[in-house]
């Protein structure tokens, strides 16, 4: 578990460029510090981890994002999937069975949590997800070919290693094209 998380931090730092995503990396790594790690259970898949491996296996531009996803592979057999419903109507109509998600820290993570959420959003090839929003501040780092947008932006494709910043509160999505999506999140509790 410290592992991945030395990972996702090494390869997020060199990326940060604004103080939205910077405040996030800040506040996530010093909450990951003393985290305890839940006792090891058998994770639980659904009909998108069919695309977990594809996209894991897939080649990364740095040996960085490579640690990342080995990281990943590690714990995936330990991840408990679940999906979400469309409360907006705006996901793509394979929405349902095209995504999943995994909380690697939080309340429910294999590291537990109440400050801090760190997970993993799957999508098969050809899946958009809903518009959505959630209090907390937002940290993506992408790991396979998408798009993301939110209310302040157009649809753009931070490109593998790319991130992608939510402020709290706000309206916002993400999308695949001919590959599965997968990106890893950040959760933190909004600035006061």
């Amino acid at each position: 578990m410290h592992r991945f998380l030395g990972s996702l931090f090494a390869a997020v730092e060199p990326a940060l460029d604004g103080p939205g995503l910077e405040r996030v990396f800040v506040e996530a790594r010093a909450a990951s510090e003393h985290l305890p790690v839940a006792e090891s259970a058998e994770g639980r898949q659904i009909a998108v981890c069919s695309w977990l491996q594809p996209a894991l296996d897939a080649q990364m531009p740095s040996d960085t994002l490579n640690e990342v996803t080995n990281g990943l592979k590690a714990l995936a057999p330990h991840l408990s999937w679940f999906t979400r419903p469309d409360a907006t109507g705006t996901g793509s109509p394979n929405f349902p069975d095209g995504h999943g998600n995994a909380i690697i820290v939080g309340p429910d993570g294999l590291a537990v949590s109440s400050e801090l959420w760190i997970g993993v959003s799957l999508l098969a090839p050809g899946v958009r997800y809903p518009d959505h929003t959630h209090p907390p501040e937002e940290l993506y780092l992408v790991l396979s070919p998408g798009d993301f947008r939110n209310a302040e932006t157009q649809w753009r494709a931070p490109g593998v290693g790319g991130l992608f910043h939510n402020p709290p509160g706000i309206v916002h999505a993400m999308r695949s094209g001919d590959d599965p999506l997968l990106a890893v999140w950040m959760l933190v509790p909004a600035a006061d």
